[in-house]
Formats: C-alpha cells, sequence, structure tokens
C-alpha cells in the first residue's frame, strides 16, 4: 500500500506544473527586457568606439593636410580611373588608410546593408561598397547653412580646423540612417539620396518637418538616427571625443524653430554649425 502511495507522488499534479509554467513566465518577462537592454548597450558601446577610432583618423587625416579635414564628393558622371573619379571620393574613402577596418564604419545597431557607393570608380565600371553608418557634418566641407540638399558636387574642400570656433561643441560625424524618404541605397552607381555627408538643412530637422525634434512624431527611417540608441544618438566631435546625446540636445537649448539662424552670423550652442560661439 505504502509503495503504490509513493508511485502516485513521484509526478507533479497539473496545478503545480502551472505554477511552475507561471513562475517561468514571470521570470522570462522581466529578464528578457533586461538581457535586450544589454546587447543593446554591447552594441552602443562598440559603435562609440568606432566613433573614437574615426575621429582619431580626422585628426590624424586633417594634421597631414594643413591641418584641413577631407572633401567628401560623389560624382555620377565621372568617367570610371580619371582624375575627376578620385576627387569625388567621399570622406570615408579619403580616411580608409588611417583605420585598421572598414568595421569601423558600421554601427551594429544599425540593420541598413548596402549604403551605397563610398570608394572612387576604379579602372572598370566594378564599384565597391563600403557598409558605411555614420555621415560627416557637411558644415566641415564648406556648404552654406541656405543650401538644403547639394546636388553633387564636383569641387570644394573640407574646412581647416580654424573655422570652427569650437571643436569641443562641433559635431563631426553623427549617426545616420537613409539620406532621403524614398532612397534605395542597394544601386549601383554613386548616388546623392545614398551619400554619406549630413546636409544640416535636410537631414537634422527632416526638410523642414514640424515633428523632426518631436520623440512621438519623428520619423526615424531616414535623415541623422535620432533615436537608434536608447533615444538618442551617438555623436563624435571635432577635437575627437564621442557623447550620446539626444537630438534636441545638440542646439544648444534653442528652439529648433529658430536654432539654424544665425545672430550676427553666430549660431549660439548649435552643435552642428562651425561658427556656434564667439
Amino acid at each position: 500500500m505504502v509503495a503504490r502511495i509513493l508511485r502516485k507522488r513521484e509526478g507533479f499534479t497539473l496545478i503545480e506544473l502551472l505554477v511552475v509554467i507561471a513562475i517561468i513566465a514571470i521570470l522570462a518577462a522581466i529578464l528578457f527586457p533586461v538581457f535586450a537592454k544589454a546587447r543593446e548597450k554591447a552594441r552602443q558601446s562598440s559603435c562609440s568606439n568606432n566613433l573614437k577610432q574615426l575621429g582619431v583618423a580626422f585628426i590624424t587625416y586633417s594634421n597631414d593636410w594643413d591641418e584641413r579635414f577631407p572633401s567628401s564628393v560623389l560624382d555620377p558622371k565621372a568617367t570610371p580611373g580619371d582624375q575627376a573619379s578620385i576627387w569625388s571620393s567621399a570622406w570615408d574613402q579619403q580616411l580608409s588608410q588611417n583605420v585598421k577596418s572598414d568595421a569601423v564604419f558600421k554601427c551594429p545597431s544599425n540593420s541598413l546593408k548596402k549604403y551605397g557607393v563610398h570608394q572612387p570608380k576604379p579602372s572598370t565600371n566594378t564599384q565597391h561598397k563600403r557598409v558605411v553608418s555614420y555621415g560627416m557634418n557637411d558644415q566641415l566641407l564648406g556648404v552654406a547653412k541656405s543650401d538644403a540638399k547639394p546636388a553633387d558636387r564636383k569641387t570644394g574642400k573640407g574646412v581647416t580646423q580654424a573655422a570652427v570656433s569650437d571643436p569641443a561643441g562641433t559635431i563631426l560625424l553623427a549617426e545616420f540612417r537613409k539620406s532621403d524618404k524614398t532612397a534605395s541605397c542597394a544601386e549601383a552607381s554613386p548616388n546623392i539620396g545614398c551619400s554619406s555627408e549630413i546636409h544640416v538643412n535636410f537631414h537634422v530637422d527632416q526638410a523642414g518637418d514640424a515633428n523632426a525634434f518631436n520623440e512621438d512624431k519623428w520619423n526615424a527611417d531616414w535623415g541623422v538616427a535620432r533615436d537608434i540608441h536608447s533615444g538618442g544618438l551617438e555623436l563624435a566631435y571635432v577635437d575627437g571625443h564621442v557623447k550620446w546625446k539626444k537630438l534636441l540636445a545638440t542646439l544648444g537649448g534653442r528652439d529648433p524653430k529658430t536654432a539654424f539662424t544665425a545672430t550676427a552670423g553666430i549660431y549660439p550652442g548649435n552643435e552642428w554649425m562651425t561658427q556656434n560661439s564667439q
């Protein structure tokens, strides 16, 4: 009799199983978001390290070229192998000799695989693609603030370090998504819609969209990657340091409607502009 009773107690009752399943479900609900945040923090840390390496590469390049930043021009009409193609190389191509690997150009949190052509045309029509998750602030390329979306530029040089009033408060690189709402970034030829330049008057305020700085309504699929890491993005500054910020914080506390309006040639506190302090 005792043996039969013990055998009956070898298994779990249905209620006991349901209790165990419920406990596991509760633990999973608590721990999975924690694990997801931990993974994202690791990706963000990797992204920050990428930007630090690129910041050093920019400084090295600039010091080698009379303290001038690299140019960044894409000309789809350039003939393969000609001099125009060389001058038409994007900034990441010019920095490629100063980094250890192409991996530093890719943020692990950015799912965009084919960002566009970022290497000058070789002697054949074959294009090389480098995945680039970061955009260079076009104010360091001497682009006029009034130029909402520059056409393909065939000439132009990066500005000098002396042209930046506050290197520690001026953005050099920012995380970037598609250059345009409708851009297809898997094309075989250079395309201005898939460039690696951040046109401040187009990509930061999303072409004047009233919701560009509204976290509840903005379109995060194109332009500056405004919420790619915990509601903000990693930024590299001209002096080489890297910092996470919310997009609105890059305007120095100014109203987005007036932040890009100069006062006596100065954009006080606006980290996207080269002249942002006295």
